[in-house]
C-alpha cells in the first residue's frame, strides 16, 4: 500500500497514535534523546528499564522506539538529568575538548620540558 502524497500544507503531520495527539516535531528517538541530554546513546535503555517514572516510548517500530520529547525533558528535569540548555549538548562536547585540550598541554609541561614553554616576562 502506497502514502498518498500530502500537499506541503499539512506539514508537520500530527500523529494521533492510541487515541493521543502528538506534534511530529516533538518525537524523539534514544539517540536524539542521549543527544539532547549529553549522554550516552545506551543510558535510555538503561532509564527505561532501570527507572518505572521514565516515559514509555509512545510510538514503537521496528527501527526503533519513539518518546515525547516534553515528557522525556520533564522526566529529566525532576531527575537532575537535564541539560542545561537545548544547545547543551553541543556546549558540552566543547567544554570536554577544551577540558581534554588544557588537560594536554598541562601534561606536556610538567613532564620536564625543561621551562622551554611560554616564558611570562614582567611587564
Amino acid at each position: 500500500m502506497v502514502a498518498p502524497d500530502l500537499p506541503e500544507d499539512d506539514w508537520p503531520i500530527v500523529l494521533r497514535p492510541m487515541g493521543r495527539t502528538v506534534d511530529g516535531d516533538n518525537l524523539v528517538s534514544a539517540v536524539e534523546i542521549a543527544e539532547r541530554l549529553n549522554r550516552s546513546r545506551n543510558i535510555v535503555h538503561d532509564w527505561l528499564r532501570r527507572y518505572p517514572s521514565f516515559p514509555r516510548p509512545i510510538v514503537r517500530l521496528a527501527i526503533g522506539h519513539l518518546w515525547s520529547w516534553p515528557a522525556v525533558d520533564a522526566w529529566a528535569r525532576e531527575t537532575g538529568r537535564s541539560s542545561a540548555s537545548p544547545a547543551a549538548s553541543t556546549v558540552g562536547l566543547v567544554r570536554r575538548k577544551v577540558e581534554i585540550n588544557d588537560l594536554s598541554a598541562s601534561r606536556r609541561s610538567a613532564s620536564g620540558s625543561g621551562g622551554a614553554g611560554p616564558s611570562s616576562t614582567p611587564g
